[in-house]
Parts: structure tokens; sequence; C-alpha cells
């Protein structure tokens, strides 16, 4: 009797867990046993993950990108770029994580899109023109744990 087998639940989290990985040299498909069935393995995974926003990340973009009661006398700082109150970080992810993505120079990963109405995200600093901008970068590791959010210039545009 061949079973399919079913991914019953996943899991993400923080810290330090065993994990074994197999890669098979040159070979881009392979068969693993799993119980009483096979299963077909693909070595060739998708480089970017989707973006998981979580509490910390949440935490580290509102302290770096937004006009928050700590930094309310920077509204917009002069070398930063910074949200407008009240965006939806979720929302800003979930679109996205329907673009593809490329690794940066810091080895991790990032998507640059406009917002998903054309509307303005956010603000750049004086140093950078001073200007409202409807494009963001989602950065994120490997495990797609973001690392920062930030709006940005759209391409082909110098601040």
């Amino acid at each position: 009797m061949n079973a399919e087998p079913v991914v019953e639940f996943v899991s993400r989290g923080r810290g330090e867990v065993a994990v074994f990985n197999l890669t098979v040299a040159d070979l881009h498909t392979y068969f693993v046993a799993v119980g009483d069935a096979s299963v077909h393995v693909h070595n060739d995974l998708d480089p970017c993950l989707p973006a998981y926003l979580d509490d910390h990340s949440i935490d580290k973009v509102e302290n770096l990108h937004t006009a928050t009661a700590a930094n309310r006398d920077l509204i917009i700082p002069r070398d930063k770029s910074v949200f407008c109150q009240g965006t939806d970080y979720q929302a800003l992810v979930d679109h996205a994580n329907k673009r593809p993505c490329l690794k940066n120079e810091h080895g991790n990963f990032e998507r640059r899109v406009q917002s998903p109405d054309g509307q303005s995200v956010g603000g750049l600093g004086a140093d950078f023109g001073g200007f409202d901008m409807d494009w963001y970068v989602v950065a994120q590791d490997k495990w797609g744990f973001i690392v920062s959010i930030h709006p940005v210039v759209p391409p082909g545009v110098a601040p």
C-alpha cells in the first residue's frame, strides 16, 4: 500500500535546535524512506522562504523606522526612513511575500516592493531629500525571520 506523506504541522521559532539536513551532490531530486512510504525530495530549495513577522521584528522596526513616543522629536530623522503612524506591517509583509526576492550584500534576502495601494508608507529624512515614499523593503534571514522593514526610494530614483 502506497501512503501519501502528509505534513501535519509546521513550527517556527527562535533558539538552538538540533536539525539534520541532507543534500545529495549532483542530484536534483531523490527519494527518502519515511516509515512505509517514500518521499520525493527536491535538493533545490527556493532560496527565499516567506518572510515571517514576529514580535521581535515588530519591536525592531518600531524602534528604528517609526516616529514613536521615544523618538517623537525626530518625526523623520535626517538620516533615516520612517513608516507612517499606524502602518500595518503584516499587510506589507504579506504583500511582499507575493514578490520574488534577491540575496543582498549582507547574505540576507530582500524584496523591494511598491505599497499595495500605491499610497505613501513613509518618508525619508532631510539627508535623503525628505520626500514621501510608496516603496519599501522587507529584508529577512535565510529562515524567513525579518531583519528589517523600511521605506525606500523607488528603483531608478536617486535620493
